[in-house]
């Protein structure tokens, strides 16, 4: 006991693997340090014994292999009463062997399924492949850990209405809107509370030189790629575009509403305006931000806690520096701000596993879901894989790669400021941040095709829609007329196949909501 006392006292709470699945590493959340062991009511950990349960697990991994064998490992099955069997898959390789075990029907018990409504699952799905568990799970009393994943985040992962898999749970906030503060108080401007004002304040970031080197070298609003990513996101929802909108017995495709017409405006108009560089459509992932880093614009979108690791690099370019995350903007359609889904894939269990293992199996998932075990998967054994300093830990990070690694066998528990707090930001600045994290959780929209199948969108697609980009860039550079991007959107819409889309979509939605519009 003493051994597992040392090992559960721990005290951060998001895993490692769930942050660099994210793509962000180093955003976790910090929290107070108990130090001392979980209750087993907490946890779920057994306190009599029992035969262990042998669970095969499927799952991704990042960089090299870790011992399976250590210690760590050991602990594990111990604390669990389980006896794991790790197939650990490069990520590269994870979707493409994923689909072949699917094929061959070769699945080991649990499978860690990043893609969810990828068209292989769902098939997969509707063949029987993996187990229902709606009626396993029931109203989760019997799983205290799941039962504090929010009922949202269940419903975005539910496959025609059923829990096919275990949600592995981020917070329900994400992308916004980071402005150079500093630029604002040179040019006398207060922080934008509108669209409108956002426009204001982004045209006088390019016409009154805010960086005061002379030059008209400036852009307001960096953004990348066809669809302006980063800034469409939480923007659309100010113009109404994520807002359910039918047509007869049709639920349209968020691209296709009033709204995002709307916002197509105003991007045409921030275009012409030359707000955003000539050349965005082109652009790549990453580069919007480089821009902003770097001084170029004074306006970039990211998620909440992307604020601190874009502040900091900004101030390698300009040491005075400072970086604001604005709230949800009002528009003429809503706030700007949307919901995300919420997770970051499932965790699936075969339906060649029998049903009395089915519950051992969502009994250690119950356990995996609690802060307890994360902790323990982030930091590993006391005196080994961390060492405490100032009541926190620090971990030794070349026994940590050797003998844990980043091959997460475990749900995780939910954080609702996952997404908005960051592990080497000060205590000041994360409080500020988990402020707007709760105004745009506040006012979110989620999108309205959010956990909704269309087998014949999965089909077609790529065919159907294989002009949108190319049509989308015309409309916001003016070399096409809004009237040219209504003629396409009723050429669409007049298309079977799109009806058919559409129509599914809407019985999916009727599925997820019942009559609720």
């Amino acid at each position: 006991m003493v051994q597992r006392k040392r090992v559960l006292a721990l005290s951060l709470a998001v895993s490692l693997s769930l942050s660099m699945l994210a793509g962000c590493g180093g955003n976790v959340t910090p929290s107070d340090s108990k130090g001392s062991s979980p209750s087993p009511a907490a946890t779920g950990v057994v306190t009599k014994q029992e035969e262990p349960v042998a669970i095969s697990f499927t799952t991704p991994l990042y960089n090299e292999p870790p011992n399976f064998q250590s210690d760590y490992y050991k602990e594990l099955d111990k604390l669990a009463n389980v006896k794991l069997a790790i197939k650990a898959i490069p990520f590269n390789a994870y979707k493409e062997q994923l689909n072949l075990a699917l094929s061959s029907n070769e699945l080991t018990d649990v499978v860690v399924n990043l893609e969810l409504f990828d068209p292989v699952t769902i098939g997969a799905v509707r063949q029987g492949a993996f187990h229902d568990l709606t009626p396993y799970l029931g109203d989760l009393k019997k799983y205290p850990n799941l039962a504090g994943i929010p009922k949202q985040i269940w419903d975005n992962s539910k496959i025609d209405g059923k829990v096919f898999a275990i949600p592995r749970p981020r917070g329900l906030t994400d992308q916004s809107l980071h402005i150079r503060k500093d630029w604002l108080d040179k040019l006398g401007l207060k922080a934008p509370s509108t669209v409108e004002e956002l426009r204001d304040v982004l045209k006088a970031f390019v016409e009154k030189d805010p960086d005061g080197n002379g030059k008209n070298d400036t852009y307001g609003l960096a953004v990348f790629g066809a669809t302006l990513n980063s800034a469409s996101a939480p923007l659309g929802s100010a113009f109404g575009a994520n807002k359910p909108t039918f047509e007869g017995d049709k639920l349209l495709i968020p691209w296709m509403t009033n709204g995002y017409r709307d916002m197509l405006e105003y991007f045409r108009g921030l275009y012409a305006d030359k707000i955003i560089t000539q050349e965005y459509s082109v652009q790549k992932f990453g580069q919007d931000t480089e821009m902003f880093q770097s001084g170029k614009a004074g306006v970039v979108g990211s998620s909440i806690n992307g604020a601190w690791d874009i502040w900091t690099n900004t101030k390698k370019t300009d040491p005075k520096a400072e970086i604001l995350t604005l709230p949800p903007l009002k528009g003429p359609g809503g706030d700007a701000s949307f919901l995300p889904s919420g997770y970051l894939g499932g965790i699936m269990i075969s339906s060649k596993v029998p049903k009395d293992k089915v519950e051992k199996i969502l009994k250690y998932l119950d356990q995996s879901a609690s802060k307890e075990f994360v902790d323990f998967e982030k930091y590993g054994i006391e005196g080994k894989h961390h060492t405490k300093e100032n009541g926190l830990p620090k971990v030794n990070d070349e026994m940590y790669k050797k003998e844990i690694g980043n091959a997460s066998l475990m749900v995780g528990y939910y954080d609702p400021y996952n997404k908005a707090l960051h592990a080497k930001a000060t205590p000041e600045f994360n409080e500020v941040q988990k402020k707007v994290s709760d105004q745009y959780a506040a006012k979110g929209v989620p999108n309205p095709l959010e956990g909704l199948i269309s087998d014949t969108n999965a089909k077609r697609s790529a065919d159907l829609f294989k002009d949108r980009n190319t049509i989308l860039t015309k409309v916001v550079v003016g070399q096409s007329t809004m009237e040219e991007w209504d003629a396409y959107l009723n050429r669409l819409k007049a298309d079977p196949d799109v009806q058919k889309i559409l129509k599914e979509y809407a019985d999916q939605y009727k599925l997820k909501f019942g009559d609720k519009k």
